[in-house]
């Protein structure tokens, strides 16, 4: 085995090394207890509250884990996962924290303060979403690559999967697109704000997502040149912010980007045509076909600078002029069409 092969294994293990996983206990062994552990696990849950009030942090830690490994079909079970994960939001281990809120809301639906564990998991989610985007945006290209958002996507999903009907549903979407952007994933991030807006239409989330996909649609295209449709979906999406919200006080600044936007996707549009109708002319040598590109271009509304030059080019057709030559069109003897019909001046 060569030296550079020795190499890999050791690379294998670093990088395994670098993250440890540990999973909460499964639901399935969540079991009845009989009255004796129900008092031995309130007795243990309310020493840690007293542990924590002493600013004993470790004591406390140690006893929940205490509970949750050895009493965890108990009903303090559930307060005790609570009140970990708070005690772990103090210490900044945001991570571990959002963990046991979600396993409360997923494992005790019936826990009395499950709504209370549920704004608490959003909080949390957001502010892991906050730190990604923060780190996404000022790391270096290398460590960036290391970054993964999924088990933030994750925390989102299942906050809109147990609090459907809530106004956390439509934000954490809009979050989960926000991530998806942030790592180049357009079309998914699209996919999310789909759902936004077909589920949430009221919510106030909603112009934001309409606005939000026209721009990521308009990120698909580097200009005129490379317009594949596109455009036309941005153009739909600021359109449809525009009809619904346009005239809302509250939304002038978003208003005003959707009409940037539009403006980006209208000159896109119309400058593609033309470039569809000078391959024609000048690559093709062939005006009629030509035409059909500069009209569309032309007719279009509102006015551009394409559509200015749309209109040059069509009055240069409809003048007879020849069509510039290159040496590869002298060299291979290409034709010169000129229109069979001149469409009549307007």
């Amino acid at each position: 085995m060569s030296k550079g092969l020795y190499f890999i294994p050791i690379a294998l293990l670093v990088l395994g090394g670098c993250k440890t996983v540990k999973n909460d206990i499964p639901p399935q062994q969540i079991v009845a207890y009989n009255d004796q552990q129900e008092a031995e696990a309130q007795d243990l849950l309310e020493q840690a509250l007293q542990l924590e009030k002493a600013g004993n942090d470790k004591g406390a830690e140690k006893i929940y884990k205490t509970i949750a490994k050895s009493y965890l079909g108990t009903e303090a079970a559930a307060e005790a996962h609570y009140s970990w994960g708070k005690l772990l939001l103090r210490m900044d281990r945001k991570q571990e924290a959002f963990n046991k809120f979600k396993f409360v809301t997923k494992n005790f639906p019936a826990y009395d303060r499950y709504g209370e564990v549920m704004d608490d998991e959003f909080e949390g989610a957001c502010q892991l979403c906050d730190e990604y985007k923060t780190k996404k945006r000022t790391s270096s290209r290398f460590t960036a690559f290391f970054q993964d958002p999924k088990k933030v996507i994750e925390s989102f999903n299942h906050i809109i999967e147990r609090a459907p009907r809530t106004e956390k549903a439509p934000k954490a979407l809009y979050y989960i697109a926000e991530m998806h952007q942030i790592d180049n994933e357009k079309a998914k991030a699209i996919q999310a704000l789909d759902q936004l807006i077909d589920r949430y239409p009221e919510s106030p989330w909603a112009p934001k997502a309409y606005v939000f996909q026209g721009d990521l649609y308009l990120a698909f295209v580097n200009g005129p040149a490379q317009d594949q449709g596109m455009t036309r979906k941005a153009i739909n999406a600021y359109k449809d912010f525009l009809v619904l919200f346009g005239n809302r006080s509250d939304l002038a600044d978003l208003t005003e980007r959707a009409k940037n936007g539009l403006k980006t996707a209208y000159n896109y549009h119309t400058g593609s045509r033309v470039v569809m109708g000078d391959f024609f002319l000048f690559r093709r040598h062939y005006p009629d076909g030509a035409m059909i590109f500069y009209e569309e271009a032309r007719r279009f509304t509102p006015a551009s600078d394409s559509t200015e030059l749309a209109q040059e080019r069509i009055q240069f057709i409809r003048d007879g002029k020849p069509i510039p030559t290159n040496w590869a069109d002298k060299l291979f003897g290409k034709a010169q069409y000129i229109p069979s019909e001149k469409p009549a001046a307007n």
